[in-house]
């Protein structure tokens, strides 16, 4: 489920992993999600929900909305603003937040 959308994908970067976890095995999920554009497309919010669902053994579900800003400062480079909240079934509420600032040559 990593490249269904924002929730499940991690961004590797030290510890900070996937909103939600992208399981292989013996899981069904999805996500759903909707990208507004600013200042000829130079901004961009994109809002997403998403969720996933075990169909073996304990039948554990996790769902989970995020919330990506994204903005071009000029031509190579980018800034990202995300922030998200999940909860999965027999868990505690989880939520996050991070910034990015990305060069792209």
């Amino acid at each position: 489920l990593g490249q269904t959308g924002l929730l499940f994908a991690g961004i590797s970067l030290g510890n900070y992993a996937a909103p939600i976890p992208a399981k292989t095995d013996d899981v069904v999920g999805a996500s759903l999600g909707y990208q507004f554009f600013f200042e000829g497309a130079k901004q961009q919010v994109i809002w997403e929900l998403g969720g996933f669902n075990e169909t073996k053994d304990e039948r554990r579900g996790t769902i989970g909305t995020g919330l990506r800003y994204q903005k071009a400062l000029d031509q190579h480079w980018i800034f990202l603003l995300d922030g998200f909240v999940a909860k999965q079934e027999g868990e505690r509420t989880s939520q996050g937040a991070r910034s990015e600032l990305l060069i792209k040559f």
